[in-house]
């Protein structure tokens, strides 16, 4: 099993435009991870336009 090291890079997205990513976000971040990013746009998005 691998583990999440808190100094990576966390990128979290939601093509359903919920709650859900603000919660994600919100909780790494109240664990003190260090880098918590969220993409704008879904995936298929950032996979077209990098």
């Amino acid at each position: 099993m691998e583990y999440w090291d808190p100094a990576d890079t966390a990128v979290i997205y939601n093509e359903h435009y919920s709650i859900d990513t603000a919660l994600a976000f919100w909780t790494l971040e109240y664990y003190r991870h260090k880098d918590v990013r969220i993409l704008n746009g879904d995936w298929s998005h950032w996979l077209v336009h990098g």
